[in-house]
C-alpha cells in the first residue's frame, strides 16, 4: 500500500483527520526529521525551520501549506524566482493525487495578468496557495493580507536576514498578529554575521528582544570610527543566548545529525602571481589608478579598489593596454585542475566567479570547452544552460557566479563532482550553497573542491574573513561539523 500524505500528517503529530490526504499517495516515506520538522512547524504558529542544505524541507514546506489549505486558510509562499515553478512542479510530483485537490498558482506574472488572476479570485475564491517572489511580496503584501491570505511561509529565508529590508518589514506585518503562522525556512539562518541572525528572531522569537538596538547592546561590541562615524563589528557577545534566542522557536538538523556522511575535499589552491602580474597588482594599491588603452580605471574609493584588484587578480589582460601580453598563472592553476580530472575527456567541472567580466573572460578562454553559463546578464537562460551542462556532453565546464548557480539548482550532482572557485568568498552562506550543488543526494562520488588563493594579494584575507565568519556561525548553531573545519590554520 502506498504511504499517504494522512499517514504522513498522523505519523507527525497530527491527528486532524483530512479526507482528502487519504487520496494523496507520496512518492517517498518522509524521513524521521521529516516527521518532527512537520510537527514543529505545526504546533509552533511561529516557526524557523533551519535544517542544513539538502535534508529534505520543500517536503515540510509542501504538507505544511496543504495542511492550512485544507483549512480554509489560503497560504503564500515566499521564495527566489527560480524556485517558483520548481517547487509548484515537486509538489506535484512528490503527492500524486494532489492535483485534484489542491489549487497552486504562481503570481510572478505580467501586470495584466496578475489584475486578471485578482478578479478570478473575486469570482472563484482565493487559490489553496500562492507562490511569489520577495520582491513581489514586498509591494502586494497588503494586498494579500486584505483579500484573505492567513497563512505564510518563505524559502531561503535568509534573505529575510536584515530587518531593514522590505520583505522583512512585509513578513512582520503580516504576520504580526498572534495567531498568524510564519515558517521562515533556510539552511543558513546566519547568511554572513552572526548580526543576520536578529531579522529572523524578529519573526519567530518575537519576544527575545524589544528591537534591534536591544539585540546590539546584548551581542555586538562595536568600534565607532569618531571620523567617519562608521562602525566596525570588532567582537560577538552572549552567543550562547544567542544560539537560545535563536532555536526557541527553530530547529536545526545536519546531515551528519541524521546519519548522511558525504564530506567534500576543500582544499586551498594557493597561486605565485607572476612577476609582471604581481607588479601591475601592487602599482594598482599604491597609485589607485590604471590607464589601459588610454582610458583610466579608477580605485579612488576602497570599494572600487578591492574590486579593481580582485579582478586584476584574475583577468590582468583586461588591466593591460591590448597590445600587451601578461602572464596569468591564475588560469594556469585552472588548466592544471582541468588536466589533473581529466576535464576534457572524463569530468565535468564547474568554476565559480565573482565578478561578470570575470565569467566572460573564462568563457572566452575555455570556449573550446563548450562552457554553460550562468551570470546576471542572462538570467533568462539559466534554464537553458542548466539543462545544457546536464545533457550535452561537449559541454564540459560551467562558468557561473555562486549567486545565479547556487541556490535551488539542483541535478548538477549526477554529472559532476568538482568545483574550483576562482575568486574569493567571503560570505560563508554563498560558498555553502554552490558546494551544495554537487555535495547533495544522488552524488556517488567524494567532491573535490579547490579554493584559489593568489599568494600577497587580498584573497588570502578574504579566505580567512569567510572562515572567521563560519567560526562564529558554527558556535552559535552549535553545528558538531562543517567542511570548512578542515581549512583552519592552513590558509
Amino acid at each position: 500500500m502506498n504511504y499517504t500524505l494522512a499517514q504522513y500528517y498522523n505519523d507527525s503529530g497530527i491527528k486532524l483527520d483530512m479526507d482528502f490526504a487519504k487520496q494523496v499517495s507520496m512518492k517517498f516515506e518522509p524521513d524521521p526529521h521529516q516527521k518532527t520538522g512537520l510537527n514543529r512547524a505545526i504546533v509552533e504558529t511561529k516557526f524557523g525551520l533551519y535544517d542544513e542544505c539538502d535534508t529534505g524541507k520543500t517536503c515540510v514546506m509542501q504538507a505544511f501549506a496543504m495542511f492550512y489549505a485544507k483549512l480554509g486558510h489560503p497560504v503564500v509562499g515566499v521564495m527566489l524566482p527560480v524556485l517558483i515553478p520548481q517547487f509548484r512542479e515537486s509538489l506535484y510530483e512528490t503527492f500524486i493525487g494532489a492535483e485534484k485537490h489542491i489549487n497552486v498558482q504562481m503570481y510572478n506574472v505580467s501586470p495584466k495578468k496578475r489584475e486578471k488572476m485578482r478578479q478570478q479570485w473575486k469570482d472563484e475564491g482565493l487559490p489553496d496557495i500562492l507562490l511569489l517572489s520577495y520582491q513581489m511580496f514586498a509591494k502586494e503584501f497588503r494586498y494579500l493580507k486584505e483579500a484573505g491570505f492567513k497563512v505564510y511561509f518563505a524559502d531561503e529565508a535568509d534573505m529575510m536576514c536584515n530587518p531593514e529590508t522590505l520583505a522583512n518589514k512585509a513578513m512582520k506585518e503580516v504576520t504580526a498578529d498572534a495567531d498568524t503562522p510564519c515558517l521562515p525556512v533556510t539552511g543558513t539562518p546566519n547568511r554572513k554575521e552572526l548580526l543576520d541572525c536578529y531579522g529572523l528572531i524578529s519573526l519567530t522569537n518575537t519576544a527575545a528582544y524589544q528591537s534591534k538596538g536591544h539585540f546590539e547592546r546584548l551581542h555586538v561590541e562595536y568600534f565607532k570610527d569618531p571620523n567617519s562615524k562608521q562602525k566596525v563589528i570588532l567582537e560577538y557577545n552572549n552567543k550562547d543566548l544567542l544560539h537560545r534566542n535563536l532555536y526557541a522557536k527553530a530547529r536545526r538538523v545536519t546531515k551528519e545529525s541524521i546519519g548522511r556522511q558525504e564530506k567534500p575535499r576543500v582544499q586551498i589552491v594557493p597561486v605565485e602571481l607572476s612577476p609582471a602580474h604581481l607588479s601591475l597588482y601592487r602599482k594598482l594599491l599604491k597609485e589607485r589608478i590604471l590607464e589601459v588603452d588610454g582610458e583610466i580605471v579608477d580605485g579612488v574609493t576602497a570599494q572600487a579598489l578591492r574590486t579593481i584588484a580582485t579582478r586584476l587578480v584574475t583577468t590582468p589582460e583586461n588591466y593591460i593596454d591590448s597590445d600587451k601580453k601578461i602572464a596569468n598563472h591564475m588560469v594556469d592553476a585552472i588548466d592544471a585542475i582541468f588536466m589533473g580530472a581529466d576535464v576534457e575527456e572524463q569530468n565535468k567541472i564547474i568554476l565559480f566567479a565573482h565578478y561578470q567580466s570575470t565569467v566572460e573572460s573564462l568563457a572566452k578562454r575555455y570556449a573550446h570547452l563548450n562552457p554553460s553559463i550562468m551570470y546576471g546578464k542572462n538570467s533568462s537562460r539559466h534554464g537553458k544552460e542548466k539543462s545544457k551542462f546536464i545533457e550535452d556532453e561537449t559541454s564540459r565546464i560551467l562558468i557561473a557566479n555562486t549567486i545565479s548557480a547556487g541556490v535551488g539548482v539542483d541535478g548538477f550532482q549526477k554529472i559532476c563532482s568538482k568545483e574550483i572557485f576562482v575568486e574569493p568568498q567571503a560570505t560563508p552562506r554563498n560558498f555553502i550553497q554552490a558546494v551544495e550543488r554537487v555535495n547533495r543526494r544522488g552524488q556517488t562520488k567524494t567532491c573535490n573542491i579547490s579554493i584559489l588563493s593568489a599568494q600577497k594579494t587580498l584573497y588570502p584575507a578574504r579566505i580567512d574573513k569567510m572562515l572567521e565568519r563560519n567560526a562564529q556561525i558554527r558556535e552559535v548553531n552549535k553545528d558538531k561539523y562543517s567542511f570548512l573545519d578542515e581549512l583552519y590554520g592552513k590558509s
